[in-house]
């Protein structure tokens, strides 16, 4: 494969992952403003496309149910991008 269609392929799915992660925040901060429990269903969708799009050791697959963890994954794509694009 083409290392620049590889780089592309990856940068693509790092995407989808932190557009994954952004709609969880979304979904925290909606919840939070109308005071009402984040939405368990929605919650498990996202985390399924975070994890479909950056797929990790089975061990590790969690839904992403605080804002912490949102946190951690988000830092987890930033330090990828730099590692791609350095």
């Amino acid at each position: 494969m083409d290392m620049i269609f590889q780089l592309s392929l990856i940068l693509s799915q790092l995407t989808k992952a932190e557009t994954a992660l952004l709609d969880l925040r979304k979904l925290f901060d909606s919840a939070k403003h109308d005071g009402k429990p984040v939405d368990k269903e929605t919650l498990s969708k996202l985390s399924d496309e975070f994890y479909s799009a950056l797929p990790h050791n089975n061990q590790c697959i969690v839904i992403l149910a605080t804002r912490k963890l949102v946190a951690v994954k988000y830092d987890l794509c930033q330090v990828l991008y730099s590692v791609f694009l350095l």
